[in-house]
């Protein structure tokens, strides 16, 4: 009678320990359920620069660097080509995106293109439920910077749906 009782006890726990689901989370804060490739919505502009235009894609996300990279890759896009992404972290919600000096083309970039490339990262990330992102702070090459071209990127950035 003990045996059988010990042996159910046994297979209940084995059970129970088969059923739960553990969501480990990497140096991203993306469940590792989600990697792999996942349909995000990518936020570029229209052809007359006045609406964003939702473009759906696979991207692969166990890397938020392929967001940027997926970004970069739409025709609409404002982000300089040569723009490498160094690092995204998220912290407590916030993204914080490292990009190369490239990303900065102060000297070329008019208000209106600085505006979407950085809204296009923020809509990206902050609107996706998948990376759970409420806003995102904008460093060049690892550290903190003012402006980039006549932009204040010196607060984190929320989403914004007008252009």
């Amino acid at each position: 009678m003990f045996k059988k009782f010990l042996i159910g006890i046994l297979l209940l726990c084995i059970n129970l320990v088969g059923c739960l689901e553990s969501k480990a989370v990497n140096s991203n804060n993306v469940e590792e359920s989600y990697k792999s490739e996942k349909l995000i919505e990518l936020y570029v502009p229209d052809d007359n620069i006045s609406k964003w235009v939702v473009e759906e894609k696979n991207v692969d996300i166990s890397e938020l660097k392929n967001v940027i990279t997926a970004l970069k890759d739409t025709e609409k896009c404002c982000i300089p080509k040569e723009t490498e992404v160094n690092s995204i972290k998220i912290e407590n919600k916030i993204a914080y995106v490292d990009l190369s000096k490239d990303f900065d083309d102060s000297q070329t970039g008019s208000s209106a293109a600085v505006k979407v490339k950085i809204y296009s990262i923020v809509n990206t990330l902050c609107l996706n439920e998948c990376f759970n992102v409420d806003g995102v702070k904008f460093l060049i090459d690892g550290k903190e910077v003012e402006t980039i071209g006549p932009m204040d990127v010196s607060l984190i950035k929320t989403p914004k749906l007008e252009l």
